[in-house]
């Protein structure tokens, strides 16, 4: 989810996984926004059901989690 953090308005965009890693090492994940976001503003990007290479979830950090159940 990309989000502006002043007024929640959601904003379309994609995400790919980087195809340059290497096997077995951390990816990186591009979030692509598909319109130009607004200059002077805050964005908010959330990442929801990610999963480690076992399959389990990854649950939200400390800090995450205080900021979201704030």
């Amino acid at each position: 989810m990309l989000l502006a953090l002043d007024s929640g308005e959601r904003w379309p965009y994609f995400a790919d996984v980087d195809t340059t890693g290497v096997a077995g090492e951390p990816q990186t994940i591009f979030i692509r926004p598909m319109r130009r976001l607004r200059t002077g503003t805050r964005d908010v990007v959330a990442v929801r059901g990610l999963r480690d290479k076992n399959g389990e979830e990854i649950p939200a950090s400390p800090l995450f989690r205080a900021l979201r159940d704030e």
